[in-house]
């Protein structure tokens, strides 16, 4: 009888009757090892928005739900071009069904499983490649322990990452077991799952757009593996290869319909600077920052000792071609490393196929959060590279093992010394994404460890110096936090390379915003009228130079475009708004109404201008303008419920006959359309956006506009016989 090593006989274990389940179970041990430390106190981060702030969570009706398909995913705290309508009804499950609410335990612990289902996944995705039970469970349980992952699991809007890499990873599931599969009825159900993943997918997060390019991808690797153009004209002939690519059609073209229908808003295209800074850099070095950025991501995916959480102004400075900075090192390094791997992947499609389709599959799960194809929304997020690292570490792994095998057939010494720095490396992964967890449980710890990592970050400053301002509640604290701001603001304008009107709008707009939050903290927490009025004060100055510098900024505008049909001017919405919410808090209303109506100008299809002029115009007593403008809100966002029993007053008391209000199917209060005078306001408020539409050059959205009134209403467009 032989006798077997160790790691066969562990192998055999995991390749059991029952491996799956101990290798779930084992992956289960790490998960809570990892996580065991990251029930959060609050909503940190981005969740205070996407869920504290968002009443579609709130209900679990069809008209709710209906909003979900209907608009955006920042929907409706700010205007975005993202549409994740499978994220936030997930999140409307857990807030309205199963009672989370503003609790963030339940939200992390259903991340934490999600993860664990990823880990799971992966697994029997190295495991169909040929790697083997041990490789798997090796590179699946690197992958639900390193810390990189924490920014997604204990990160509760991780959760559309979440879904993308689970749909990413069932598709290919479901074409490996194509490609294997003998008969003919099998395969059809497995080509119906692989679109449903895909739609899924898509629908989760826009980067699961890579699962049919992943596909492509294999099928490529698949051809080359082979006897080079014999495989290529293979790969055109096989009726599998054709039908993969049409599975994904349907999910593709709805995606994209819907997205450019619900989320892609006019004006909003815009990525804003203080987030991703190349928007303003000029080609090659935005593209070369991009290729800096990414080897930097790499780097630290293998030494994970600093996350941060925010990248934003000015944490990562352009690249100075062709070799100014660090960061120009950083880009020149990055692109010779990758022209390296492009070079050596012909040689990998041969040899070992499946090691060619990671390394491929990495390079394509990144490229559409890299800003190398397009810009995005940041420079940089350790979450972006939740996905591609399940490719990275099959790599990474793959390669190892390689290695291991070279090692027992001609240096046999050197495999304690490689089995003790790989384990040594996971257990500091491990460690390390742990103690990562205690940083999400509240706001403070967060930005305490992103002020510590990226201290030259605008909005570590600003949100650390506001949230240790917030917990020592003393005009000290106040002080000392708008001090900080105000010497990051000097500083940076002295140090950037990027001209100050190009940044400087925003930071002035957000500082002076920030000192208005402090005014009303101050305030409610019954704060001295002197300390109250110098905030004031302080604020209206930004906003006031944040005017100044916008205004020259508009003046270069114009003698660049004096000769030529100009784009629209490249004016600050946010600014504006927020100039009318200090001139509020100073109880200057009249003035605050004039600057709204520019804002609103400057961003028709925005509500948040709209509704601060509502507010406005109501204190003002200027009732009929409130009305008004309430029912543009109602046409630009049906059924808009805030401020709908005011607008209920001020119509019954222009018209006490009428009878305005009724309450809807969950007895909350929304607008009687059987009544006169609330028709009469709409079909006003009707015509008037249409014109405004119209004049803006929407003339589309103008015709979209009365063609959905005239059906849900009976209203005729004006002139109309």
């Amino acid at each position: 009888m032989s006798s077997s090593s160790p790691t066969e006989r562990f192998a055999a274990w995991l390749a059991g009757e029952r491996g799956l389940q101990r290798i779930a179970a084992l992956l289960g041990m790490l998960v809570v090892l990892v996580y065991v430390g990251m029930p959060a106190e609050e909503l940190t981060f981005d969740n205070a928005f996407i869920i504290g702030q968002d009443i579609r969570l709130h209900t679990f009706s069809a008209e709710y739900l209906g909003r979900v398909f209907t608009n955006d995913y920042w929907w409706p705290t700010v205007a975005s071009n993202l549409y994740r309508p499978l994220t936030t009804l997930s999140f409307v499950i857990e807030h309205s069904v199963l009672g989370f609410a503003m609790n963030p335990l339940g939200y992390q612990v259903i991340n934490a499983l999600l993860h664990w289902c990823c880990g799971i996944l992966l697994f029997r995705l190295v495991r169909r490649l040929g790697f083997g039970e041990i490789a798997g469970l090796f590179v699946a349980g690197l992958f639900v322990i390193h810390p990189i992952a924490t920014e997604v699991v204990a990160n509760i809007v991780g959760r559309s990452d979440l879904f993308a890499t689970l749909a990413v990873l069932g598709g290919l599931l479901c074409w490996l077991r194509i490609r294997e599969e003998p008969e003919a009825a099998r395969r059809t159900k497995w080509f119906l799952w692989m679109g449903v993943c895909g739609f899924l997918g898509m629908f989760s997060k826009e980067s699961a757009v890579v699962l049919p390019a992943l596909v492509a991808w294999s099928i490529v690797v698949q051809a080359f593996s082979k006897d080079g153009a014999r495989g290529l004209r293979e790969m055109f002939r096989v009726r599998e290869n054709w039908i993969a690519g049409a599975v994904f059609v349907p999910s593709v073209a709805l995606f994209f319909a819907a997205r450019r229908h619900f989320s892609s808003v006019p004006g909003v295209n815009e990525v804003p600077f203080v987030d991703n800074p190349l928007v303003s850099a000029g080609f090659l070095e935005a593209k070369a920052t991009a290729f800096a950025v990414w080897g930097m991501q790499l780097a630290n995916y293998a030494l994970p000792f600093g996350l941060s959480s925010d990248y934003s102004f000015n944490v990562i400075q352009t690249a100075a071609l062709p070799l100014g900075n660090a960061t120009a090192l950083w880009a020149w390094a990055t692109i010779l490393l990758f022209a390296v791997l492009a070079c050596a992947l012909p040689i990998l499609c041969r040899r070992s196929p499946s090691l060619a389709f990671a390394l491929g599959a990495y390079f394509l799960c990144m490229l559409p959060t890299s800003n190398v194809l397009i810009h995005i929304g940041s420079i940089r997020a350790d979450r972006f590279h939740y996905l591609p690292s399940a490719f990275l570490l099959i790599a990474l792994v793959g390669a190892a093992t390689g290695i291991w095998a070279w090692a027992r057939r001609h240096q046999p010494r050197l495999r304690a010394p490689l089995a003790v720095a790989g384990l040594g490396w996971a257990l500091c992964l491990l460690l390390l994404a742990h103690f990562r967890c205690y940083d999400w449980r509240s706001n403070f710890t967060l930005w305490s460890s992103v002020y510590a990592v990226a201290p030259e970050s605008v909005k570590a400053v600003g949100s650390f110096s506001s949230e240790r301002a917030r917990l020592r509640a003393d005009a000290e604290s106040y002080w000392e936090a708008v001090g900080r701001l105000e010497d990051y603001i000097e500083r940076t304008s002295r140090e950037t390379q990027v001209p100050a009107r190009k940044w400087a709008i925003m930071l002035h707009s957000d500082l002076g915003s920030y000192l208005v939050s402090l005014y009303d903290d101050l305030a409610a927490r019954g704060g001295s009228e002197a300390e109250k009025a110098a905030l004031l004060q302080r604020a209206m100055h930004h906003f006031e130079t944040g005017i100044r510098l916008e205004d020259e900024n508009i003046a270069l505008w114009r003698e660049r475009w004096s000769e030529q049909v100009a784009p629209i001017e490249p004016r600050l919405e946010l600014l504006h708004r927020n100039h009318a919410t200090g001139l509020r808090r100073l109880g200057r209303d009249e003035e605050a109404v004039e600057v709204l109506r520019r804002a609103i100008g400057l961003s028709g299809f925005k509500i948040g201008p709209r509704v601060a002029l509502f507010e406005a115009l109501a204190s003002l007593r200027r009732t009929e303008e409130a009305i008004k403008v309430w029912m543009v809100i109602c046409l630009i966002e049906p059924n808009h419920r805030e401020g709908v029993e005011v607008v209920g007053e001020l119509i019954r008391s222009r018209h006490p006959e009428s009878v305005p209000l009724q309450p809807d199917a969950n007895g909350r209060p929304s607008l009687r359309l059987a009544d006169r005078a609330v028709l009469g306001y709409l079909e006003q408020a009707m015509q008037a956006y249409a014109a405004e539409l119209r004049e803006a050059g929407f003339d589309l959205d103008a015709a979209r506009l009365e063609r959905s009134a005239r059906v849900k209403y009976g209203f005729r467009p004006a002139g109309s016989g």
